[in-house]
């Protein structure tokens, strides 16, 4: 069972990670890889914890990252804010979820490099041990900006999305059912865009049967299951405002194989917007940028 309460609070500086491998050898094994397969996540058992992802769609806090360079974490069970200005540790060694732009993680966490430059990459989990758990995101000045309490068990598997609207923070907790089925693909909608308002979607020109009748912001869909090709299909998704189903809004084209799951997710601004940051008293200036963002769960 989940319990979710936020509230808002304050701290202040942090800086990049540098990682001493060889470039070369780096990118070389990044690119033959990520050019020839998918790659299948290591999933993190946790022993008998529960699993936990985490997702960075905040524009705000996107921004942040571009603009600083510094680190924003999740701190779980803790209020040590003075984290936020160590560089983070590596990141399949990082104790505390984070975000930041030196390793390029800037929405998902846990990940590693290859998976990171895939086009569908896939949700990885990490170990929450069952019980009663604080979350605070820090911004990357070490600003408290958003508490969530929780209550796992062995057998939860959760994603949590970050995300805001003009710099009004949300944090949204997804069960992830996860029930691989042959001859069968799982598709989930999430709508994080705060300004785009009531949309409709399709699936190859046609209708989405069997998900909400209209998204807005903070909508998100159990996993649907769809029929699905031996050999795989192609699935061209498109957003439109009700009144004007001939310009869409936003696309994006997923690739499904059978037996798998997928998450899309529609984030980012539909129109430019201008607001003053409520604790740092800035004024942040967001470009439009509705775009989707494709995961795969299984």
């Amino acid at each position: 069972m989940i319990r979710l309460h936020r509230r808002l609070a304050r701290a202040a500086e942090s800086g990049p990670i540098s990682i001493c491998i060889p470039v070369s050898i780096c990118l070389a094994a990044l690119l033959i890889t990520a050019c020839t397969k998918q790659i299948n996540p290591r999933i993190n058992a946790g022993g008998a914890g529960g699993r936990t992802a985490y997702f960075n769609l905040s524009e705000d806090l996107l921004a942040q990252l571009k603009n600083t360079q510094n680190t924003i974490y999740v701190l779980i069970d803790s209020s040590d804010t003075s984290i936020g200005k160590l560089p983070p540790p590596p990141f399949y060694q990082s104790p505390m979820p984070y975000f930041n732009a030196s390793d390029g993680f800037f929405t998902q966490f846990p990940t590693d490099p290859i998976n990171n430059m895939q086009p569908q990459p896939w949700v990885r989990y990490n170990p929450l041990s069952p019980g009663n758990h604080t979350l605070i995101l820090i911004d990357s000045g070490q600003h408290p900006i958003d508490t969530t309490m929780l209550a796992t068990s062995s057998s939860d598997t959760l994603s949590i999305f970050y995300s805001d609207s003009l710099g009004n923070y949300r944090t949204f907790l997804v069960r992830d059912t996860l029930r691989p089925q042959p001859a069968v693909t799982g598709l989930r909608i999430i709508d994080l865009s705060p300004d785009a308002g009531k949309l409709i979607f399709t699936i190859n020109r046609a209708p989405a049967t069997g998900f909400p009748d209209t998204l807005q912001y903070g909508t998100i869909s159990p996993f649907v299951n769809r029929n699905a090709s031996a050999a795989g299909d192609t699935l061209k998704i498109r957003f439109y405002n009700p009144a004007d189903t001939t310009t869409a809004l936003a696309r994006t084209t997923l690739y499904t194989q059978p037996g798998h799951g997928y998450t899309v997710v529609l984030a980012g601004y539909a129109q430019s917007e201008s607001y003053t940051n409520s604790y740092r008293g800035r004024q942040v200036s967001i470009a439009t940028d509705l775009r989707v963002m494709l995961y795969q769960n299984y």
